[in-house]
């Protein structure tokens, strides 16, 4: 039985994205702007159900809640061609329309006063849904869900290995190939060594970590989504030279190791490469920046004292150690010297 996966998209950025996500995933399983199967698509072995549902008249509805304080993004959305492809029960925006203004703290005391009505749609959605499995990955992550193989069909699965303790949970991804021009890919060598060497590299990471002088930071854990038309020997092969060349470097109190899952492309969906990767890393680099305190004071929460605001920073400061004690070889004990 496949797991469900509810899709959460919040504010203008999660919105944004989320769009794009839709988009992306009715092109791979061969779903109409409308929500209907394309009729080259009504063969296909993929798993529709993952990530969406049919209604009565058996036209296909994304799994998906959209949530905003501020409307234009939104109603960008349901004046584009995909409109009818929502379901409009699954979208909430703020009666006042005036958005958090990019303070984190108004939309927390916004959030107080909204969070039943938001949490109904969610556990509708859930209800709706038969073995849900969590909410929200995005596309490439989930090919093995949707595209089944042998292995690692579930998200637990998946990213179990990555998390090596409760608190260092925190992940980041890398794609390639990310060009769309015709002219550069018809030269570009997808082989599945170019796919993972260059997950590697710093430039097709989507975060972007500083470097920090006074600790060696590594990775924890990576695990790489293959795409496309690949030999596993080429994968064994490909693992080796990495180790070999010392592209990647890990903590020194776990297993140095780079672990693979490989996935079948949408048979619906033109690519100009032949393999195409997703790194999911769990990585000991974290940087801090001041915040502009005065916005936090013109809330009701931080009128009087940043209490909370002071407790949150304790625990994100420890979290920080932690991932810097991650880099050393006493990691392991570094919980029993912290008491």
């Amino acid at each position: 039985m496949p797991r469900e996966i509810i899709t959460l998209q919040l504010g203008q950025c999660g919105n944004q994205i989320g769009f794009e996500f839709w988009k992306q995933l009715c092109a791979e399983h061969g779903i109409s702007p409308e929500g209907i199967v394309e009729e080259f698509a009504t063969e296909g072995t993929d798993r529709k159900d993952v990530f969406f549902y049919q209604a009565d008249d058996e036209h296909y509805i994304p799994r998906a809640v959209l949530l905003d304080l501020e409307p234009r993004v939104i109603h960008t959305i349901l004046n584009s061609p995909y409109a009818n492809l929502y379901n409009p029960e699954n979208i909430y925006l703020s009666e006042h329309g005036g958005g958090a203004g990019n303070n984190w703290a108004s939309g927390f005391s916004q959030g107080e006063k909204i969070h039943e009505d938001i949490f109904d749609i969610i556990d509708r959605e859930a209800d709706g849904s038969d073995s849900l499995e969590v909410s929200t990955i995005m596309s490439a992550s989930t090919t093995t869900l949707r595209y089944p193989g042998y292995m690692n069909n579930d998200l637990i699965g998946l990213i179990a290995s990555l998390i090596p303790t409760p608190r260092l949970h925190f992940l980041m991804t890398g794609y390639t190939p990310l060009t769309t021009d015709q002219s550069v890919a018809s030269v570009r060598k997808t082989t599945v060594l170019d796919v993972m060497r260059r997950l590697l590299q710093p430039k097709n990471v989507m975060v972007s970590t500083g470097r920090d002088r006074q600790t060696n930071h590594c990775y924890i854990a990576i695990l790489n989504i293959i795409q496309g038309e690949v030999d596993p020997t080429q994968v064994h092969k490909s693992l080796q030279r990495i180790r070999e060349r010392k592209l990647a470097n890990f903590i020194p109190w776990g297993p140095a190791s780079i672990q693979v899952a490989l996935s079948r492309k949408s048979p619906y969906l033109p690519s100009a490469h032949r393999v195409s990767g997703l790194m999911m890393a769990n990585h000991t680099s974290i940087s801090s920046r001041e915040a502009f305190l005065e916005q936090f004071r013109k809330e009701d929460i931080f009128k009087d004292n940043f209490d909370e605001l002071d407790n949150s920073r304790e625990v994100v400061q420890h979290l920080i150690d932690e991932y810097s004690a991650a880099t050393r070889p006493d990691y392991i004990s570094w919980g029993v010297q912290e008491q």
